[in-house]
């Protein structure tokens, strides 16, 4: 459960940083990034709840120990889904807004003090 949902959200985040790369601003590069790959995310989650199925409802011996286990394991996925979609892109941009207030200022006019800029 853990592979996948690490998985997941380095699908998100590589390709926000792609987008980044191409010139795309911090906030549409997220948004861009949710909506295209909300597929690949959801079929990602999808295909491992669709291989669980069958233990959920299993019925042999030792079932009424993997089912309590499944159902964990289903509740985790799906609110890492959610988490995927929803916190860790706000997190993105937190944590770049934060990142780009304390990079050094490359430009004459962004000097932190008045006394430091050339006279003209």
């Amino acid at each position: 459960m853990l592979g996948v949902a690490v998985e997941d959200g380095l699908v998100l985040i590589s390709f926000c940083d792609q987008l980044r790369r191409q010139g795309w601003a911090t906030v549409d590069a997220v948004y861009e990034a949710c909506r295209l790959r909300v597929r690949p995310l959801v079929m990602t989650t999808a295909t491992t709840l669709l291989g669980l199925l069958p233990m959920l409802y299993a019925t042999g011996a030792g079932s009424e120990i993997q089912r309590p286990l499944v159902a964990v394991i289903f509740g985790g996925l799906i609110s890492s889904l959610i988490l995927e979609l929803i916190v860790l892109p706000v997190l993105y941009i937190l944590s770049h807004s934060i990142l780009t207030e304390r990079s050094p200022r490359s430009r004459l006019g962004d000097s932190p003090c008045p006394s430091c800029l050339p006279e003209v």
